[in-house]
């Protein structure tokens, strides 16, 4: 299930930070110099994305560390929202599914108070990809849809098709594929109108998929 939901937990971090990541080493004298500024910050955000995904550990700690430091610069608070949510994907790659969950309310708290409708939905994503894990899929579509509703009212078109997709996979997860079909198919009315190909395809591979679960089941075996 992880390996299926990474590509959406990394969707909010800044491309920036990946093209920094390159040089750690030089990351780390900036991260650790004194006094304390806005490059710390970014230098230790661009440290915990370099180690998403190999090693979590130390994508906790910068990600506290960015965080930390983000609160005592007045210039730095912006990059909160990336510290939380850096943190709530390290300890997503850790397995901390319970502390990841706490750093994602974190990120949207903080882009609440920033007004960031596209960040307090991609907040609210990112729990539900963790109550997943969890398997509580019952909150998975409580807080899918409240991101829905948050990209409805910023008229977040590709965020109203993300929602939508991910509404549709949950529904087919629990067998309800009436509902699934109709979120899929809602998400590649919006790619289209957006003029992103590969998206609407893959939504029709998707709805594919449904059909394909839908007949498993009646025929009494498991397709997926």
């Amino acid at each position: 299930m992880k390996i299926k939901l990474c590509i959406a937990l990394l969707a909010g971090c800044l491309p920036a930070l990946s093209a920094l990541a390159q040089n750690t080493d030089s990351l780390y004298r900036i991260a650790t110099r004194q006094p304390v500024d806005t490059n710390q910050v970014i230098s230790s955000l661009a440290l915990a994305a370099a180690y998403l995904g190999t090693q979590p550990d130390s994508a906790i700690y910068w990600s506290e560390k960015a965080i930390a430091l983000a609160e005592k610069v007045p210039l730095a608070t912006k990059w909160l929202t990336n510290g939380y949510n850096t943190l709530g994907m390290a300890h997503y790659y850790a397995s901390d599914y319970r502390k990841a969950l706490q750093a994602f309310e974190g990120y949207y708290l903080v882009a609440k108070k920033e007004k960031s409708a596209e960040k307090m939905g991609h907040a609210r994503n990112n729990q539900g990809n963790v109550w997943i894990e969890l398997g509580r899929y019952d909150s998975t579509i409580l807080v899918y849809k409240e991101a829905l509703k948050i990209r409805q009212d910023a008229a977040d078109s590709f965020g109203i098709a993300m929602s939508y997709n991910n509404l549709g996979y949950i529904y087919k997860e629990v067998g309800d594929y009436s509902k699934a079909i109709e979120s899929m198919l809602l998400a590649r009315g919006y790619f289209e109108k957006l003029g992103n190909k590969a998206a609407s395809g893959n939504a029709i591979l998707n709805i594919g998929q449904v059909y394909l679960k839908k007949k498993g089941k009646h025929y009494g075996h498991q397709v997926f």
